[in-house]
């Protein structure tokens, strides 16, 4: 039998109470393609509710659809991932 998941992240997207830069790398995960860039905006989006909604970090991670990543990295190290990855800075978007 096959596992069902949820993911919250279709919901949360577009809700006016998500800080509007966890909303915006929501957007940006769900528009790319490659893997490993939309592991980077899901972090990003993870680390936003973490420091703006005041989420616990294993909660927003599971909020995102992400489970316990790295946590050898400085917090915020995700953000340069992405920034290295995408053709204008992350800030633009933020």
């Amino acid at each position: 039998m096959q596992r069902m998941t949820l993911s919250m992240v279709q919901v949360i997207m577009y809700d006016v109470e998500v800080p509007l830069s966890a909303r915006v790398a929501l957007r940006r995960a769900c528009c790319t393609t490659s893997p490993a860039i939309r592991e980077a905006w899901l972090e990003v989006a993870a680390s936003s509710l973490v420091r703006e909604a005041r989420l616990d970090r294993a909660d927003a991670l599971e909020l995102v659809g992400l489970d316990e990543v790295d946590d050898t990295q400085p917090e915020y190290a995700d953000v340069e991932v992405v920034r290295r990855n995408e053709d204008a800075p992350a800030s633009r978007w933020l």
